[in-house]
């Protein structure tokens, strides 16, 4: 009973927390909010984890919530990845222009 008072509580705190994030990524945001709600129903009658499994053809309930956060957490770490290598390229971009900005000529050294 504690843990499930945890996870609720934890659940609620995400669910909060992505809420205030709307104005960062509207989508994002609201994708969270479901996962979290969604979890929360989950924790509190974990019978439904289980009939959803046996209904898209997994055994057990705790297997889905497996399979389902780890397709989650691949999605997140490409996107990740995607995001990393996007900023990258701005930077690589943005360096060379401040340095042909602010490149000098061989003919200003001899002043």
């Amino acid at each position: 009973m504690i843990m499930r008072l945890f996870l609720i509580w934890a659940l609620l705190v995400l669910t909060l927390y992505a809420f205030t994030q709307r104005t960062r990524s509207r989508l994002i945001s609201y994708v969270m909010a479901i996962a979290a709600l969604v979890g929360m129903i989950l924790v509190a009658f974990p019978e439904v984890a289980t009939d959803v499994a046996h209904f898209v053809g997994v055994g057990r309930g705790a297997d889905l919530i497996a399979y389902l956060f780890m397709v989650i957490a691949i999605a997140a770490i490409f996107n990740l990845h995607l995001r990393n290598r996007l900023l990258d390229q701005r930077l690589s971009e943005l360096a060379k222009s401040f340095a042909l900005h602010t490149a000098k000529s061989p003919h200003d050294d001899r002043k």
